[in-house]
C-alpha cells in the first residue's frame, strides 16, 4: 500500500532527522479506515463485487478491525465460502459478543457448512427456538441423497409460465411444486405437509424475496422424491401456498423448491 510520509510541524527540516513513525503509523491507519469507509458503502449500495476487491486488498495489507472482518466475512458467506467466513465471523464476535448480527452470520454460515448442531445453538440464543430446534433434531445430517443411476428430467406442467414440476412426497403423495431459487428451504402446503407427516417444531415471522411478510412452520420431511433421485432429511417451511399462488398458475401449487435443495444437485432449466 503506497503511504505519504507527513510529519508534524517542526518535527524536520531538509538536512534533520526523519519523520518520527507515531505521525506516520496514523496516517496510513487513516488511509486504510478511509478504505474500510468506502467498502462499506459499496457493500450497503449493492455493489458486492467491488467490496469483495476492496477488502480482498484491506485483507492484504493486514487490516484486522472488528468492523472489517465482520465485513469481509458476511461478502464470504454470501459467496458460499463458508471454510473463509468462518474465522473472519468467530474473530470479530469475539471483539463484539453483543452483536447479534454477527452471531446470526456465524450461524448462517454453520447452516450452510452442514454444522447444524452448532447453527443451532447459536439460533437458540438470537431466540429462534422453531428453527433451532428443527436444526437439532436431523442429528447434524440432512438432505441425504440416494443418487439415480442416470440421469432425472422433469418435464414441466402446462404449456408456458413458471417452471412447476411434479414430485413424490413422504410415502410417495405425489405434488406440484413451483421452482423458484429466490426462495430458500423448500415451502410446503400445510394440506400435503399434514397429510404426509411433516414433523413440525414451532412457528417463526418470515419476509420473502419478494412479496409481503407472513410466517411458517418449521418441519422436517422424511422423504422428497424427484424422478428416480431421492432425498432424505428434507428441512421444510410449511406455508399456505395454495392460497397465497392461487390465480397465478392454472393448477394448485402444493410447495416450492428454493436454492437450499437445488444447491446440492447438478440441475439444468
Amino acid at each position: 500500500m503506497s503511504a505519504i510520509r507527513v510529519g508534524l510541524p517542526g518535527s524536520f527540516t531538509a538536512s534533520g532527522p526523519e519523520v518520527p513513525q507515531a505521525p506516520y503509523l496514523t496516517i496510513l491507519m487513516s488511509g486504510i479506515n478511509l478504505h474500510l469507509k468506502t467498502a462499506t458503502e459499496l457493500f450497503h449500495g449493492g455493489r458486492l463485487t467491488e467490496a469483495g476487491a476492496l477488502c480482498e486488498a484491506l485483507a492484504a495489507d493486514g487490516e484486522a478491525s472488528s468492523q472489517f472482518r465482520g465485513l469481509f466475512g458476511q461478502l464470504q458467506l454470501l459467496r458460499n465460502r463458508t471454510a473463509a467466513a468462518e474465522p473472519l465471523l468467530v474473530a470479530a464476535l469475539a471483539e463484539a459478543p453483543e452483536s447479534l448480527r454477527l452471531r446470526g452470520l456465524l450461524a448462517e454460515t454453520y447452516r450452510r457448512a452442514g454444522r447444524l448442531l452448532e447453527a443451532a445453538g447459536l439460533y437458540r440464543d438470537l431466540g429462534r427456538p422453531a428453527l433451532a430446534a428443527k436444526l437439532a433434531a436431523t442429528g447434524g445430517g440432512w438432505y441425504r441423497l440416494t443418487p439415480p443411476t442416470a440421469p432425472v428430467t422433469l418435464p414441466w406442467l402446462g404449456e408456458s409460465g413458471p417452471a412447476l414440476i411434479e414430485a413424490r412426497v413422504g410415502d410417495g403423495r405425489v405434488g406440484r411444486f413451483l421452482i423458484d431459487t429466490g426462495v430458500g428451504e423448500t415451502l410446503l402446503d400445510p394440506y400435503l405437509a399434514s397429510a404426509v407427516g411433516v414433523t413440525p417444531f414451532g412457528d417463526e415471522a418470515i419476509h420473502f424475496p419478494a412479496g409481503p411478510a407472513g410466517r411458517v412452520e418449521h418441519g422436517l420431511l422424511s422423504r422428497f422424491a424427484l424422478g428416480d433421485l431421492v432425498i432424505e432429511g428434507v428441512p421444510v417451511q410449511v406455508y399456505d401456498t395454495r392460497t397465497a399462488m392461487a390465480g397465478l398458475l392454472p393448477l394448485p401449487v402444493d410447495g416450492v423448491v428454493g436454492s437450499g435443495l437445488l444447491s446440492r444437485l447438478p440441475v439444468a432449466l
